[in-house]
Parts: structure tokens; sequence; C-alpha cells
């Protein structure tokens, strides 16, 4: 991660774009089914925790969860009750040993990424043999695609904007299961069909 790379999240979450992360309204969906797959007193790893609202809801749902952020900007926000948080890229690498934790949650954040392989193999390295991996990031496909296309192509991939990947599922799980991770399944949320908000996988590292 170069200092410009550094940089451009610190400017982000400067911004109003980032403080709404903290607001998504599927998180409690994503927390629901991360609560359906991993037991309360688990280890886990909040992979790109922005200002750790996430990393402290999950720790209310009887966690051991530990934010991980780049951006001092970001941390800088966290609210006065403290949690777990170190500084450091998802990208890697991470400041923890193999199998660490029991599971990661990675929400919304391959997509800011200019290296989301660096990324999942680094969630696949600190997650041990058997533990699962929730990750989430914008739903593209073809049905949202043509909507796009036709009604706001140029504005959806500004060359500005703050996705810089896109991903269908085949491209999502393909690129999981290129980190070494077992996709289980991949299910989508939010919207209408056949147009959806947001795809979440759920992956295990291989024991």
């Amino acid at each position: 991660m170069s200092r410009s790379d550094r940089d451009y999240y610190e400017t982000y979450w400067r911004e109003e774009a980032g403080r709404a992360v903290e607001h998504d309204p599927l998180t409690p969906r994503r927390l629901s089914l991360f609560g359906e797959l991993v037991k309360p007193g688990s280890r886990v790893l909040d992979a790109g925790a922005g200002s750790c609202g996430t990393t402290r809801s999950l720790r209310a749902a009887g966690f051991r969860a530990v934010g991980v952020e780049l951006s001092r900007e970001a941390l800088g926000q966290a609210s006065a009750a403290e949690v777990p948080r170190l500084q450091a890229g998802v990208e890697g690498p991470l400041p923890f040993r193999d199998g660490t934790f029991d599971a990661a949650y990675c929400a919304e954040v391959l997509e800011h990424l200019f290296d989301p392989l660096a990324a999942a193999r680094e969630l696949r390295r600190v997650v041990r043999p058997g533990g699962v991996v929730l990750a989430s990031v914008p739903y593209h496909g073809l049905a949202k695609n043509l909507l796009v296309a036709a009604a706001g192509f140029d504005r959806h991939f500004d060359p500005l904007g703050q996705h810089i990947r896109f991903f269908t599922k085949a491209t999502f799980q393909a690129l999981l299961e290129r980190a070494g991770l077992r996709v289980r399944r991949i299910e989508t949320m939010g919207r209408f069909w056949p147009i959806p908000m947001d795809m979440v996988a759920v992956a295990e590292r291989a024991p």
C-alpha cells in the first residue's frame, strides 16, 4: 500500500460518504446472517472496520471482535466506547498470526480496494481451518448492468467514484475461490428482484 493509496482513504473518510458506511441499512441483515453461522464467544476479525460501529455491534452480540482499518481518520471517528482496534490495511499484511480468528466479517470493503485478491487471501490466512468468512459487495448482475447502461452509466462508473471494483456473482465467487476459500453460498440482499443491492458470500477456510 503506497502513501498515495493511504491518502486516498484518509480523504474518503473525511467526507460524508465515508461516514455513511456506518449507517448502511443492510448491516442488521448481514449481522443476523453472521450470527446464524458463528457461535457467540468466537474470535472475530472485523476487516475494514471504518469507525468500528460494526465491531461494537459484534461485541454486543457476544463475539470477541477486533477491528482493523487502514484510515487513521476513520479510527479517530470511533465513539468513546472503546473496542479493540488496530490500524492496518486489509490487503495486508495483517498483524495477526495464521489462524488467529474463528471467523472474519468483511462488509462493503472489497469494492474499494486496489487488490481485493490480496485482501481475500489475508482473510483466509488469519482464519483458522474450518473458520467462516462472510464478505459482501454491491451486486452487479446482468439486469442491474442493463439498467445502469440505460439510465446512468457515466455516473455509476465515474472514475473518480468510491467504487473501483465491480462484481457479479460469478466473479465474486471466483475471487474468493482463487484466494483459497471454499464458497458455501452467495445470496443477494436489498432493493427488488431482479436487481438486488448487495451480494453476501459465506465461505470457509478448508481444513
